[in-house]
C-alpha cells in the first residue's frame, strides 16, 4: 500500500520499515485503513 501511496519507504537492517516523517500523515491514514478493514471482517 504505501508503493500505491507514492510514499518513500525502506526495509532497515533490523527488518523494521522506515519511512520519511514528512509521510507520517499518509501512513496514518494507510494505517487506520488497514486496522478498520480488519475489525469489519472479524
Amino acid at each position: 500500500m504505501l508503493g500505491d501511496a507514492d510514499i518513500e519507504y525502506w526495509i532497515g537492517d533490523d527488518g523494521a520499515i522506515n519511512y520519511n516523517l514528512a509521510d507520517g500523515e499518509a501512513i496514518d491514514i494507510i494505517g487506520n485503513d488497514v486496522i478498520l478493514t480488519y475489525i469489519r471482517r472479524n
